[in-house]
């Protein structure tokens, strides 16, 4: 009785310790993301040299990418001293699966540094250069912006709109 109750207390603890540390890495993540997207969003909403400033000063710390991944494989190599197999709560148990798993954070910090700006360059010219065709008139190409997000309608006429259905955005 005493081993199994000395055994509950030792999962127990394990289960808080995995708690708090996943509650830590939240409030962590959460704030360098807010305080990214709160300088983005203001350069990008009004674009003026404070705000391009504000932006820079967070990005040039090292690249925005870099500085999640750092992060995120800190914590992933501090997740790793809870071992699953003691955590009975699924979604404790879940949560650390998931934050062990490194990820781009696996990559050398030299690999990272070569593959995170060609990825983002490439993602920039997909995104700049992609055009969408209406499915009514396929020579009628539009490029994503300013054309689609200009012309709205075209989207949700063509793509959106079931063939025979009768209602119209």
């Amino acid at each position: 009785l005493l081993v199994a109750s000395s055994a509950a207390s030792a999962q127990s603890d394990v289960e808080t310790q995995a708690a708090d540390f996943l509650k830590r890495f939240d409030e962590e993540a959460t704030g360098r993301i807010y305080n990214y997207s709160l300088a983005s969003w203001a350069y990008n909403t009004n674009i003026t040299k404070e705000n391009s400033q504000k932006l820079v000063s967070l990005v040039s710390k090292a690249e925005e990418g870099q500085i999640w991944s750092d992060f995120y494989s800190k914590m992933s190599e501090e997740s790793r001293k809870f071992d699953t197999a003691q955590i009975k709560n699924t979604e404790i148990k879940l949560q650390l699966i998931s934050l062990q798993d490194k990820g781009s954070g696996a990559l050398s910090a030299e690999k990272a540094q070569h593959v995170r700006p060609k990825v983002m360059s490439e993602m920039n010219t997909i995104y700049s250069t992609a055009t969408v065709c209406l499915l009514d008139d396929p020579h009628n190409c539009q490029t994503l912006e300013p054309g689609m997000f200009a012309r709205r309608e075209l989207i949700y006429g063509s793509c959106l709109r079931l063939p025979g259905s009768r209602r119209s955005l």
